[in-house]
């Protein structure tokens, strides 16, 4: 299966939210049998929005991935505040290796 780059115009949960629905109809896949699963996009929004955002350095752990739509609406909403915040991102995937994620965000003014 290809994977489509991310254009210009989609925000990267939107990305991650197509990525899921690109695996989840790819029947070869063998989604289902593996019992994953995909985060929904307004799931993974309202998940984000759950906790207070009050250091300058966060660090995240994933440790299911797939197509990162958690970490992508976290990362959404940090570009929507006003101050600078760094962005420790741990991700786990079984059909990828460990791996980290150093992000520095700075917000949009």
């Amino acid at each position: 299966m290809k994977i489509s780059k991310r254009s210009e115009q989609e925000g990267i949960l939107e990305y991650a939210d197509r990525l899921s629905e690109l695996y989840a109809t790819t029947p070869t896949a063998g989604i289902r049998k593996k019992g994953q699963v995909f985060t929904p996009e307004k799931v993974g929004t309202f998940m984000a929005n759950l906790f207070e955002i009050r250091h300058d350095t966060i660090r995240i752990l994933d440790p299911g991935a797939g197509t990162s739509v958690l970490t992508a609406a976290f990362c959404e909403r940090v570009l929507n505040i006003s101050k600078k915040v760094s962005l420790i991102i741990d991700v786990y995937d079984g059909v990828i290796q460990t791996c980290q994620i150093h992000v520095n965000l700075k917000s949009k003014m």
